[in-house]
């Protein structure tokens, strides 16, 4: 069972840790005041202040099945090596994984900017991490645990270590430097690319990655959400999260196209003209999931250079 432990101060921290032989301990990258509300690990709104910024690199394993992980260590600390900003500590996990630190000076107080920070650090490192064909998973929330080195996994048998605990420390304005909008923002805007006919591939593989990645998108594309009553409003959500997660025009269009074969829902409404100067459905469909993206980037941007934070769209 998960037993959370609010801790005073590190030493204390480090004591609890040691003391608990044989069992998982993970540790939590915001930093909270007090004991969280809710019993368990605690929820971003609790959360009082950053001590820097992580990831979570995944590597292939014996085991492992979610497709775009890196091909092995040498590959993952290598993609860290090409980032802008070193680590100051790496901790490899008992699967193989990187979970790189970027350890500021003091830890920010700022919550609002520590979370922006947070979330547009990991957004960066997905956009660079998709140039090589890599998937990597969406962190930055501010109550996300990672492992602490030391401590023995019941399920691999081996303990999290220590790779690189040397790096400097950061001020997060370099870090904020780096930070992009959601890794959505890479892709080609509608406009400029238009929409294609479909391929005729097949599934796109940006798909299956998101299927094994993305709990929301799996409920999607298996059709097991109750929110969404018919199959228009199924594809909307798929092409709007497909295009969140970078996905090119061609792909969303193959994506809708064989979701609608899979789940056995006629296609021959998506080439049929729904709107003016000869747009077809599935042309329409497309503009509207990017146009979508674009003004969830533009909002991100405001809020990143200063305007109120709000809740992002959730299609």
């Amino acid at each position: 069972s998960k037993r959370p432990w609010f801790c005073p101060d590190l030493g204390e921290a480090v004591r609890e840790a040691c003391s608990r032989p044989g069992e998982d301990v993970y540790v939590s990258c915001g930093a909270f005041a007090g004991p969280p509300s809710n019993g368990g690990r605690g929820s971003a709104s609790e959360v009082a202040g950053f001590p820097g910024a992580w990831a979570d690199l995944d590597v292939r394993a014996p085991g492992k099945k979610k497709p775009g992980l890196f091909a092995d260590e040498a590959t993952a600390r290598s993609f860290l090596a090409s980032l802008p900003v070193p680590p100051t500590v790496v901790v490899r996990t008992p699967s193989g994984g990187l979970h790189p630190w970027w350890l500021y000076a003091e830890v920010l107080l700022d919550v609002l900017r520590g979370a922006r920070i947070a979330a547009g650090w990991v957004a960066r490192i997905q956009a660079e991490a998709r140039k090589i064909g890599v998937w990597v998973d969406s962190v930055g929330d501010a109550a996300r645990v990672l492992r602490i080195p030391g401590i023995v996994s019941p399920k691999y048998g081996l303990a999290a270590s220590i790779l690189l605990a040397d790096g400097a420390r950061i001020e997060p304005a370099r870090i904020e430097a780096e930070c992009v909008r959601p890794p959505a923002q890479a892709a080609p805007s509608a406009q400029a690319v238009g929409i294609p006919p479909p391929s005729g591939r097949g599934v796109p593989e940006i798909v299956e990655v998101l299927r094994q990645n993305d709990p929301k998108f799996a409920k999607t594309w298996d059709q097991r959400r109750p929110d969404l009553p018919s199959p228009s409003e199924y594809d909307m959500s798929i092409a709007s999260q497909l295009a969140r997660a970078g996905a090119s025009a061609g792909d969303i269009v193959d994506a809708v196209w064989a979701w609608r074969r899979t789940r056995k829902h006629p296609t021959d409404k998506l080439d049929e003209v729904h709107y003016s100067g000869g747009r077809t459905y599935i042309q329409g469909l497309v503009e509207k999931a990017m146009t979508m993206r674009d003004e969830e980037a533009a909002v991100a941007e405001i809020h990143a250079t200063g305007g109120n934070p709000g809740d992002p769209m959730g299609t």
